[in-house]
């Protein structure tokens, strides 16, 4: 969850895939949970806002979308969006926003979540 984009580079990142294919069992399912830059609001503030608030990123990393795992040997089976409850909201509001974040889970609008989850399985 959120960790294959800190690899140096989509080399890198493919050969992580690699390791992972050839460890999984036929039709093993390969879960793969990341930030969803397609959102450019989500890009921007995980870009520049984001590493100056905290010190986990830095602003160059190397998001994962469906395209890596389309030149890896998985077989992408499903694309799941979801939440748009920015983390740094007051714990006050996060009960209100969970039901926001609910409705919009179920909308066009989904893909724009801050997050992503990709299925992807070994054939």
């Amino acid at each position: 969850i959120n960790s294959l984009h800190h690899l140096p580079t989509p080399a890198e990142q493919l050969k992580v895939f690699a390791e992972i294919y050839r460890v999984l069992k036929k039709q093993g399912v390969f879960l793969i949970v990341e930030m969803n830059v397609i959102n450019p609001i989500i890009h921007f503030y995980l870009s520049y806002i984001f590493p100056k608030l905290r010190n986990i990123d830095e602003g160059d990393e190397r998001w994962i979308g469906e395209d890596l795992i389309h030149r890896s040997a998985f077989t992408l089976t499903d694309t799941e969006y979801f939440t748009f409850t920015p983390d740094f909201l007051p714990k006050i509001l996060l009960k209100i926003f969970q039901n926001i974040d609910a409705y919009f889970d179920n909308t066009r609008l989904a893909r724009f979540g801050a997050h992503v989850m990709f299925t992807a399985v070994k054939e």
